[in-house]
């Protein structure tokens, strides 16, 4: 019988992941926009019930996220994910299958930062590693 190689395991500690500072946008496997607090944060108060009008530039492959007022037929709820808290979601697969932007087999996350409008914008161009 052959001896066990001197292993060196490291322990792992439960604790709270800290939260990113920078805001993060993700296209998930079906097609639901995921927001991170950062990101969310620039759409406004955290807290307040948020209505976003979804927009495509084709020409340069850019999605933004504008807000808009409850009464505007055409604004998308971003819902705070309840099971998470620190998330929030908008559903998008129309959206995507409209402008034949791939859903993908994986989730994609993307660097977001707002524009004049103001806009929330992702580049499709530059997926965060």
């Amino acid at each position: 019988m052959s001896k066990d190689p001197d292993y060196n395991f490291l322990d792992y500690r439960k604790r709270t992941i800290p939260a990113s500072d920078t805001p993060y946008v993700s296209i998930q496997k079906r097609g639901v926009f995921t927001f991170n607090r950062a990101a969310r944060a620039l759409l406004g108060p955290t807290d307040a019930p948020t209505r976003v009008r979804l927009r495509y530039d084709p020409d340069n492959r850019v999605i933004g996220f504008r807000v808009t007022d409850a009464t505007d037929p055409d604004g998308y709820p971003l819902r705070v994910q309840k099971s998470h808290g620190a998330t929030w979601v908008v559903a998008g697969q129309a959206f995507l299958r409209y402008h034949h932007i791939p859903m993908g087999d994986e989730s994609r996350r993307y660097v977001a930062r707002v524009i004049e409008g103001p806009t929330l914008i992702v580049d499709l161009n530059s997926a965060a590693k």
